[in-house]
């Protein structure tokens, strides 16, 4: 049998990805009608109205104090603008529904969750909130939605606006310093065709400071403490703060997280740019797939637990800004992780992976990382930290295109492979089947890995590589590795059909 070629595969599974919001349906598209349906109106009457849909209530507040949970029934928002400035408490098994995003508008300016899903201990929510806009007036509102301790909640179509710090939250309870799993997971939780716009905050170190010497950063749409949560087709968009972020320490568990569009500042006055989605403590096979974003993603702590990953990363889409601060694409700080099918483009850093405990079993694979560039700092496709006293191991990574990885300077440490910091072990680092190619106008010859000699490294083998214009570096063996220009087609759109092979290229049943 011939060996397969360096890149053959990559091409097929990159025809796989699929554009943001497009193509699959989604699971759950109606509202439960399984009661009495309780009517409000702008133009209604708390002091005379019924709830009924001749004599309708004014407000949400008063609607929310009024349904028995017994009933199992639903309130519904006319069409208007309403009013509300308290927290609207809804009881659970009881269904929100209004008459569409922008035709219904829920106006808040309260220091508290708009619309309040939360109860003492975990129970069954069993409702559907959908179909209505929340206006935080130029974030004089709290938050929109909060959702705390009940399982069976689905939350769509709905519009959040200029909330101060965020749109959405939901979570088991969980504290910021939890450390160790949580009791309880919510189960049930479905999000999907949801807007936020402006909805997060960067704080200030004396503005509940956690200990990092920076500021910290809330997210649009927050979670924590969830199993199986589902959560796709979401637009973001922020002039401050970051999209998706972990609450409560984070504690996920087969989260789907797919098919959203996040846009957030490429400046962040603490670091450097804000994040587009950010999760701590992923176990049990989670997924994040298909999305398209401007800046960096954050997967911090976590193993594989029950399931085969802690996460699956792949066929997203990362293009930072041409006028942005170039940050590291993909943080990735678990074990148990697997990055393929990505396309990461204008990025100061690839992949980062650094842990202050023991990490393993990190695979990357059929990516693509083009055009890297920082102008006062380290560049490289994959950068590797190793704490004193850590070991880091079962490194691999195969079949990827590192392109245009390029330095401004000679500083130490600009590379397009891999970089090792500090003193701890690494384990276990194989880098095969990948291109190296440096087409731009930077004379400097990168290295594939430059390792700056501390710590220590076992067992590396960087071997089936096909260098164009780059240098192997100091941290070997090297073996078998091929110095040719790889033939690719290099037109049409990235990643695919631009990296595709010539027929003719020499990298075809070069590879292992």
């Amino acid at each position: 049998m011939k060996r397969m070629g360096i890149y053959l595969m990559l091409f097929l599974t990159f025809m796989t990805i699929q554009g943001c919001g497009g193509g699959r349906s989604s699971r759950d598209n109606t509202t439960p009608n399984n009661g009495v349906v309780f009517y409000v109106d702008p133009a209604g009457s708390n002091e005379t109205g019924d709830g009924s849909l001749s004599k309708p209530w004014k407000t949400l507040n008063y609607a929310c104090q009024q349904v028995k949970p017994e009933l199992r029934s639903t309130i519904h928002l006319n069409a208007g603008k309403f009013i509300e400035n308290e927290g609207c408490p809804l009881p659970a098994g009881v269904n929100l529904e209004g008459a569409g995003i922008g035709r219904t508008i829920l106006q808040g300016s309260c220091n508290e969750f708009l619309i309040q899903l939360e109860s003492d201990f975990k129970v069954n929510g069993d409702q559907t909130i959908s179909g209505f806009t929340i206006d935080g007036q130029g974030r004089r509102l709290y938050g929109g939605i909060s959702v705390n301790r009940r399982n069976n909640v689905t939350i769509r179509d709905i519009a959040f606006n200029g909330t101060d710090i965020t749109g959405l939250q939901i979570h088991a309870g969980g504290t910021p310093d939890s450390t160790i799993p949580p009791r309880e997971y919510l189960t049930g939780i479905k999000v999907y065709q949801c807007h936020f716009t402006n909805c997060s905050k960067d704080f200030a170190n004396d503005e509940n400071d956690i200990g990092w010497g920076k500021g910290w950063s809330s997210g649009a749409l927050q979670i924590g403490q969830l199993d199986g949560a589902e959560i796709h087709d979401i637009t973001i968009n922020e002039n401050r703060g970051g999209g998706i972020k972990f609450c409560g320490n984070g504690w996920l568990k087969n989260l789907e997280l797919y098919q959203c569009n996040i846009r957030v500042p490429d400046r962040d006055p603490f670091w450097g740019a804000d994040f587009a989605i950010e999760l701590w403590n992923i176990y049990d096979n989670c997924k994040v797939y298909r999305n398209t974003v401007n800046n960096w993603v954050s997967f911090v702590r976590g193993n594989k637990g029950n399931g085969t990953h802690s996460l699956q990363f792949f066929e997203n889409r990362i293009v930072f800004p041409d006028t942005g601060n170039p940050q590291v694409a993909i943080e990735a700080s678990a074990s148990d992780m697997e990055i393929y099918n990505n396309y990461i483009e204008k990025a100061g850093l690839g992949v980062s992976l650094w842990y202050d405990k023991s990490q393993a079993n990190v695979l990357i694979h059929h990516n693509v990382f083009y055009d890297f560039y920082h102008p006062s700092d380290y560049t490289a496709g994959l950068e590797i930290h190793l704490n004193k006293g850590t070991v880091l191991s079962n490194i691999r990574v195969f079949h990827n295109v590192f392109h245009n990885i390029r330095p401004d300077n000679q500083h130490p440490g600009l590379v397009i492979g891999a970089k090792v910091l500090f003193e701890g072990v690494l384990n276990g680092l194989q880098i095969k089947n990948n291109i190296f190619m440096n087409t731009g106008t930077k004379t400097i010859k990168q290295d594939v890995v430059y390792w700056d000699g501390k710590g220590e490294i076992r067992n590396a083998d960087i071997s089936y590589n096909c260098l164009d214009n780059v240098q192997l570096g100091n941290a070997g063996p090297f073996a078998h590795n091929l110095f040719a220009n790889p033939g690719i087609t290099a037109s049409g759109s990235r990643p695919f059909p631009y990296y595709k092979l010539n027929s003719n290229s020499g990298l075809i049943d070069k590879g292992i």
